[in-house]
């Protein structure tokens, strides 16, 4: 994974704070910001499926528990960039459970936002709250904005 593009922020405050992203192959990630509120935002990222976006994006399961289940082999630590074009990934090798400010069980986001209006123009959302289509069911990637 050398990029990821921002496709839909499942929550907001000052930033996003719970988001989903895709690479250039179109694997889709979830990242969630470690930060305090006064400091520039620092992402825990682990790689999932479109089942386990689904399910955090209708509150079925909890922010700890897909981290949990998606980060047991690999997760990365990234800081987003000012100008939001890229973020500086970082792999990590600790368990995902002892990274920074993990949040506490029951968690669930609040959004979906509408990422057009707080995204560059021409952003993509993954359409989470529409069925799945026979094209979306075979990929992890997004639908036009």
């Amino acid at each position: 994974m050398t990029a990821l593009t921002i496709v839909e922020i499942l929550e907001y405050y000052d930033c996003p704070l719970v988001l989903l992203a895709e690479d250039e192959a179109g694997n889709l990630y979830l990242a969630d910001s470690t930060s305090e509120f006064d400091a520039l935002p620092v992402y825990r990222i682990v790689k999932v499926d479109m089942d386990q976006a689904r399910r955090l994006h209708q509150g079925t399961s909890d922010l700890r528990s897909v981290l949990i289940e998606a980060g047991s082999t690999e997760w990365w630590l990234s800081a987003h960039g000012k100008d939001g074009k890229g973020w500086a990934l970082t792999a990590q090798n600790s368990p995902i459970t002892e990274s920074a400010l993990f949040p506490d069980p029951g968690y669930t986001v609040e959004g979906p936002w509408n990422s057009h209006t707080l995204l560059n123009p021409g952003a993509r959302t993954l359409g989470l709250d529409q069925p799945l289509t026979p094209d979306r069911s075979m990929r992890s990637g997004a639908a036009a904005g």
